[in-house]
C-alpha cells in the first residue's frame, strides 16, 4: 500500500515539476526534487524496522515531501503572477 501511495505522489510532483519546466523555471523543479532527496536521505537514517519497510516509508515520505515542495514552488510562482498580472496577457 505504501508503495502505491508513493508512486502516486512521485507522479503528482513530476507533473507539478513539468508545470515549472514549461513556466521556465527549472532550478525551482531542481530544488522541489532536492527536498524530496534529503527528506528521503534523513527518513533512511531515522527509522527504524526492517530494511524493507524503511525503504518503503523513506520513498513515500520522499515523495510527499517532492509534491510538497513543488506545490508550494509552483503555487508562490502562481501567485505572484497573479499579483502582477500575467506577462504574457495582451490588452485590448
Amino acid at each position: 500500500m505504501k508503495t502505491r501511495t508513493a508512486l502516486g505522489l512521485f507522479l503528482l510532483a513530476l507533473t507539478v515539476a513539468q508545470g515549472l519546466i514549461a513556466l521556465a523555471r527549472p532550478a525551482r523543479a531542481a530544488a522541489g526534487f532536492g527536498i524530496g532527496v534529503a527528506v528521503l536521505s534523513c527518513s533512511i537514517v531515522v527509522l527504524g524496522g526492517g530494511l524493507e519497510t524503511r525503504v518503503a516509508t523513506a520513498t513515500l515520505l520522499g515523495s510527499l515531501g517532492a509534491a510538497a515542495g513543488l506545490t508550494a514552488l509552483l503555487a508562490g510562482l502562481i501567485r505572484s503572477a497573479i499579483l502582477k498580472g500575467s506577462p504574457t496577457q495582451e490588452g485590448p
